[in-house]
C-alpha cells in the first residue's frame, strides 16, 4: 500500500529514557521496518514525548516539536500517509482537538504490507502504557473515533485460504502468549 491510515489510542504513565517506537509500517515479510512513528523519551529535554515520524532506518524525518503527548491522558494518534507526504497527529481521545502534530514530506519508502503497534524490543525499558483500538485503513483520511460493531457482527481473520474466526487469546511476552486479564479499560 502506498495511500492508507493508521489509528491507535495510547496512554503513558510515564515517559521512557529513550525513543520508543509507537507504530512500524513493514514490509511483507514483516522483518524490515519502512518507516517509524515514535516518541521521545526523557532524554530529548524538553521534546520528551515528541511525536517523531523516522524512516526504517531510525532518521527523524519530522517532529511534533514542542507539541508533546502528555501522560496519563487518553490519546488516539492517528498516521495519514500518501505517496511520501506522511502526517502523525495526535488528539485528545475522542475529539478532534489536536495536541501534536508531525509532517514529513521526504520518507521516500512508505510502501508497506504490515504494520506493527507498541515497541518490539526490550530496550529501552517501557513504563507501563496502554494501547487500544487499532486501525488501518487503505484510505489516506483520518479514521476517526471507533464506530460500535454491527448488531450480531462476528469478527474473522483472513489465513491466506480462507476467512477463520478471530480470537485473543493472550499477550505475547516475548516468550510464549500469556493469557490475557483485564484491570483496567481506557
Amino acid at each position: 500500500m502506498t495511500s492508507y491510515a493508521v489509528r491507535v489510542y495510547l496512554e503513558l504513565t510515564a515517559h521512557a529514557s529513550a525513543s520508543i517506537i509507537v507504530i512500524t509500517g513493514l514490509t511483507a515479510n514483516n522483518a524490515t521496518a519502512q518507516w517509524r512513528v515514535t516518541l521521545a523519551g526523557t532524554g530529548a529535554g524538553a521534546q520528551t514525548g515528541q511525536i517523531r515520524i523516522t524512516n526504517g532506518a531510525g532518521t527523524t524525518q519530522a517532529s511534533s516539536g514542542s507539541s508533546v503527548i502528555p501522560l496519563n491522558q487518553v490519546v488516539r494518534l492517528e498516521a495519514v500517509i500518501q505517496s511520501g507526504a506522511f502526517t502523525a497527529t495526535a488528539y485528545s481521545g475522542d475529539t478532534n482537538t489536536v495536541i501534536a502534530t508531525a509532517t514529513a514530506t521526504t520518507v521516500t519508502t512508505v510502501d508497506m504490507d504490515a504494520v506493527r503497534f507498541g515497541p518490539f524490543s526490550t530496550a529501552p525499558t517501557v513504563p507501563t502504557f496502554y494501547l487500544d483500538d487499532f486501525a488501518l485503513s487503505d484510505t489516506a483520511a483520518l479514521i476517526g473515533p471507533p464506530s460500535p460493531a454491527p448488531s450480531g457482527a462476528t469478527w474473522s481473520l483472513w489465513n491466506g485460504t480462507s476467512e477463520v474466526p478471530l480470537s485473543l487469546e493472550g499477550v505475547w511476552n516475548g516468550t510464549s502468549v500469556t493469557p490475557l486479564s483485564f484491570d483496567r479499560v481506557i
